[in-house]
């Protein structure tokens, strides 16, 4: 019976996982304090970003915004 709620508790866990997130096609992009981007008005040319992928990390800098 524990067995089965920790199962259950872990498929949870793994549903909301943001590396869930990533094996399922998207990418995590953080900006130059770290945080994770939500809004494109949060950065702005000039800045230094990172995607993180299923596979690797792309380093880039915003050369423009669109909102």
């Amino acid at each position: 019976r524990m067995d089965q709620r920790l199962k259950l508790a872990q498929r949870g866990l793994d549903a909301i996982s943001p590396l869930a997130t990533i094996e399922r096609g998207y990418a995590i992009v953080t900006g130059p304090d770290g945080t994770v981007l939500q809004d494109a008005a949060d950065v702005k040319p000039g800045d230094a970003i990172e995607a993180r992928l299923r596979r690797g990390v792309l380093r880039a800098t915003v050369t423009g915004v669109k909102e």
